[in-house]
């Protein structure tokens, strides 16, 4: 049964070479009734265009055009014209497996879910290419089910349910009063905790349904910049939630604070970046939550490493890591992994 509309957003910018195949994606889908809507973020190559033309050709596609606001201010204008039961995501340089909606729709209405997730894979379009040719059945499907504190909990310890808002799918109440916050850079992991745990169940599956293309000119591909601060800001805004509201899982979103700490202070040592009052803060968090960091499960040694360096002196972090002449790939696999 494929009855209830299904708002898909896609926030568009500078993306002229990948926007086809993802729109293209999305029209294809097995499921049918679809509100896609493209923003045009005020993209200055042909992406207008490009949207004005899949309009005229499915009627499916609503298209807004807005000034640049960023990517918050462009999925939220999405949500503002959803009309959807549910509501997706799609980053507009990636693609969807043609049964992607389909399924998750399929798991919200299984199990009467709030809110259903699927998997990934990374890579380059090659990558995509054969995955696609060599796709294999992948055994037993799986469907995990999540309520209660079991949903936070496997989104801060197991990260069963992980960070990104693609690949899932929302009933449209979750977003009733609810808005990425307009330019902040890492905007999930400001909003997506709320989600989970508003939502009544979450259901995974271990199916693949999403790629994510590695695009070397988006926004977290790039090197380090100041809004990567964010990071750290959206998990201390989680860890005063739980605190709230489930503070038996404050060890977890302290050590989130932690795990947001190695990641900008990889970005800093990796690009050369130094400011002194940044650095006296992750200071101070590294000194206030480290301990709480290394207490927790699922943390891996060079994490550990790196939060107890840091808690000394960032500035000795930095130094051993130079010392060592880690390259940027064994940096993010040692050390920012929580």
């Amino acid at each position: 049964i494929m009855e209830d509309i299904i708002s898909v957003v896609v926030p568009i910018y500078k993306v002229e070479r990948y926007l086809k195949s993802c729109v293209d994606s999305i029209l294809n889908q097995t499921y049918k009734n679809l509100q896609v809507i493209l923003v045009d973020d005020g993209s200055p190559d042909s992406c207008p265009q490009i949207c004005d033309e899949y309009a005229k050709y499915d009627k499916r596609v609503q298209v807004i055009h807005k000034e640049n606001g960023g990517l918050s201010d462009a999925r939220n204008a999405g949500i503002d014209s959803a009309s959807g039961k549910y509501i997706t995501f799609v980053d507009s340089d990636d693609i969807i497996f043609p049964e992607m909606i389909a399924r998750l729709y399929e798991l919200c209405e299984k199990y009467q879910a709030d809110l259903s997730m699927c998997q990934c894979i990374h890579g380059k379009d090659k990558d995509f290419l054969d995955f696609v040719r060599g796709r294999k059945d992948i055994g037993e499907v799986k469907e995990d089910i999540f309520e209660n504190e079991e949903k936070l909990r496997a989104y801060l310890i197991s990260r069963k349910i992980d960070i990104v808002i693609w690949k899932k799918l929302y009933k449209m109440e979750l977003f009733q009063s609810l808005r990425f916050p307009k330019g902040k850079l890492h905007e999930d992991a400001f909003v997506t905790y709320i989600l989970i745990d508003n939502a009544d169940k979450v259901i995974v599956t271990n199916e693949v349904g999403y790629f994510y293309r590695k695009n070397p000119q988006s926004i977290m591909n790039s090197g380090f910049a100041v809004q990567k601060f964010h990071l750290i800001e959206a998990k201390l805004k989680q860890l005063r939630y739980i605190e709230e509201k489930h503070p038996k899982l404050r060890l977890y979103a302290c050590a989130g604070v932690i795990y947001a700490c190695n990641c900008c202070l990889e970005g800093m040592v990796l690009q050369g970046y130094f400011e002194k009052k940044a650095e006296k803060w992750i200071q101070r968090l590294y000194r206030k939550y480290t301990f709480m960091y290394i207490k927790a499960r699922n943390i891996g040694i060079g994490g550990k490493m790196l939060a107890l360096l840091a808690f000394v002196n960032t500035q000795l972090a930095r130094f051993v890591f130079k010392l060592f002449n880690v390259t940027a790939d064994v940096f993010t696999d040692l050390f920012c992994k929580i």
